[in-house]
């Protein structure tokens, strides 16, 4: 319903022409927001906002920001089709926490904010989302060459504000990306929540 909703708002034409700019206000569990992005289309400017604790506002704040994004190989897999990845930014997610299927012979990844340690209010302004996005797409260019293209699902485990979780559903690589199986954390652990394809 989703998809059908939002491809009918691409085709609204407003003054005359179509939609050529959509700002994304969300508050949802990261599977949803994560959904969300991978339904907007990569055609149109898209901005994704967050509210912001310190000022209970939606505004991002002005300058380069302080944020550096580095993706690692965090444990090498048995098999190269499976590939999990940790984003770790607004907390930590440990590998140890993980379902034990996904520790058996899963490649893990880790994606992680610096210099500061995770936490709520971390992501301040759009150029550190920016440096998240171009980050992602790196990583996404690196596992199609080390694992040749091979990996058709991904595990997906976020600990992050609701615009980086958008991001990783919209800023998908366009090329046979590989779905995002989105684990939510409950009180008995990660549990999937939904698959993005």
């Amino acid at each position: 319903a989703m998809s059908a909703n939002l491809q009918r708002f691409y085709g609204l034409s407003f003054s005359g022409g179509q939609v050529g700019h959509v700002s994304v206000f969300a508050l949802a569990p990261i599977s949803l927001l994560v959904h969300l992005g991978a339904q907007l289309s990569t055609k149109v400017t898209t901005d994704f906002y967050q509210r912001h604790r310190d000022t209970s506002d939606w505004k991002w704040k002005t300058g380069p920001g302080r944020l550096k994004f580095v993706s690692s190989l965090r444990k090498k897999g048995t098999d190269p089709t499976k590939v999990a990845l940790i984003v770790s930014v607004s907390g930590q997610i440990s590998p140890k926490d993980l379902p034990k299927t996904v520790l058996k012979n899963h490649y893990l990844y880790e994606i992680a904010a610096g210099p500061r340690a995770p936490q709520t209010d971390l992501l301040k302004t759009r150029a550190d989302l920016e440096r998240f996005r171009q980050t992602y797409e790196e990583w996404q260019g690196h596992l199609a060459r080390a694992h040749q293209g091979r990996v058709r699902t991904v595990e997906l485990f976020a600990a992050v504000p609701a615009p980086i979780a958008m991001a990783l559903g919209w800023a998908r690589l366009p090329e046979g990306a590989p779905a995002l199986r989105v684990y939510e954390n409950g009180t008995d652990g990660f549990k999937l929540g939904l698959e993005v394809k």
